[in-house]
Formats: C-alpha cells, structure tokens, sequence
C-alpha cells in the first residue's frame, strides 16, 4: 500500500472519530438541558407569598397564571436547578430549595423570592373561568381644526380608534418576576383639506414609525395620540406620540404634511 493510501485511512479515520466525539458532546448537552419533568410535576398547583400567605399564582401545566387578572400567563420550565419564564422574553431564575410545599428561588435582583403551596381547598376557585383581561384606553377621540398659513387655510382632521391589536408589555412585580400585560393598539386616522382638495389621508399605524422608533421598544409600545400642531412654511405638522403603557417614556414624531401631499416624519 503506497504512502497515500495510508494518508487517505488515516485521514477517514480520525474524520469518524471526531463525528463521534462531536455526536456525544451534542447528545451530552442535550442531556444536560433536559427539562426536570418530576419538578414540574411538584410544581403543579396554588403558591401563596411565603411573606404574607397571599395567594401568588396558580401553576398549571406548562403555565403560571398569576392571581391578579390583569396579567397573562406566562409559560416555565425548570432545567436543572433553574426556573425558566418564557413570554416576549426569556429570564432564569436559580431555585435554591424545590419541595413538595416549598419553592424558593432568586430573582432578577438577587433577592430570595419565598413561596409555600397552599393547603386551603378554595384558593384554586380564585382561578375558576380565569381569563387575562385586555386593557383598552376606551378612547375615541375626534380632532377638526382649521388651521392658516397667510391666505391660505387648511382642515385638519384626526380621529383615534382603539383597534383589536394586542400589544404584550413585559414587566417585573414585585418579588422581581416576570409579569405581562395586554393591552389594545389604537389606529388613528389622518385627513388634510385645502379647501375642497384632499391632500392627505391615512390610517396610521404604530408599524408606520419602525423607522424611528427601535423595534425591541415599539414591540411594546401603542401609538397613543396623534395631535394637531398647525402651518409652518406652508406644510402642515401634526405629532404623533408612541408610548409604553403606564410607563413615562414615549417617542414623539413629527408628520409633515406638504402642499403637494407629500408625507415627512422626523424624531423630535
């Protein structure tokens, strides 16, 4: 067998264990983040603060349903010695006792978060018929002004519809877990007249702005109001505001208008 030959076993050889060595790694890890089904089992059923005794949650499945209906569920899995919550994003947790009354853990803060399973029959009654309520600003609101630019004067109309578009705001409560909110969008609606001309209508959505606005904050965020600034330079500007439910930080967009219908927009 010439020199080459032997190169080429050799090389064949050493290929077929390293796919091995790699197939075990692969197999080793999988092993290893394996979801703990007996804990989960555990986990099945009413947590109350071990603080206060005030029921928490209600764990069911593969969800935590929260006993305040405002916040939806969210769905958990326990890999090792850790909580995993999973909604628009993912957070672990390190549990440092799991017993079939006692489930402790650390949150995000590094805070030692106390739970104990409930023995009273009628806290699970508190999880009858529960469904996440949706919160809606309930808001129709109407705008019509005329606004002027020396002789020349246009109408300016603006209404905001509460849509059907759910919006997921990610939040902590507070023993620093993973809570969410729905909410409903709005979709606001957008008219310029000079006279009798229509120079500009739309439905404007909160997508309209991804350009302006980073997507990992828009993903949370509703498209609040639209207001009616007034004529500058001929070119009517309007601002939209795009916020965060409950939250203080919003961004505000200008909209400009052009005589020729020509829709700008900008950050302020």
């Amino acid at each position: 067998m010439d020199f080459t030959a032997v190169r080429k076993i050799f090389f064949f050889m050493a290929s077929c264990l390293l796919s091995v060595s790699c197939y075990d790694a692969v197999r080793d890890n999988t092993a290893v983040l394996e979801e703990d089904k007996d804990a989960k089992a555990l986990l099945q059923g009413v947590w109350t603060n071990g603080d206060d005794g005030e029921v928490t949650m209600m764990v069911k499945g593969d969800s935590i349903i929260y006993a305040d209906s405002m916040l939806s569920p969210v769905y958990f899995a326990i890999i090792g010695d850790t909580l995993m919550l999973r909604g628009n994003t993912e957070v672990r947790y390190a549990i440092t006792r799991h017993t079939a009354h006692l489930f402790d853990f650390e949150n995000r803060n590094g805070d030692a978060v106390h739970l104990c399973k409930s023995d009273n029959p009628y806290d699970k009654y508190i999880f009858d018929g529960r469904k996440p309520v949706v919160l809606n600003q309930h808001r129709l609101i109407k705008r019509d002004s005329i606004v002027g630019d020396g002789e020349d004067r246009y109408h300016v109309y603006t209404q905001v519809n509460p849509s059907t578009y759910k919006v997921v705001r990610t939040s902590y409560n507070e023993n620093g877990i993973l809570v969410e909110k729905v909410y409903y969008d709005n979709v606001i609606n957008v008219c310029v007249y000079k006279g009798a001309q229509r120079l500009f209508s739309a439905d404007v959505y909160k997508r309209d702005f991804a350009k302006y606005v980073p997507a990992s904050y828009l993903r949370q965020a509703v498209l609040s109001d639209i207001g009616i600034d007034g004529v500058a330079n001929g070119s009517v500007e309007l601002t939209a505001s795009v916020c965060v439910p409950d939250s203080p930080t919003s961004y505000r967009i200008k909209m400009i208008v052009s005589r020729q219908g020509k829709l700008t927009m900008k950050v302020l």
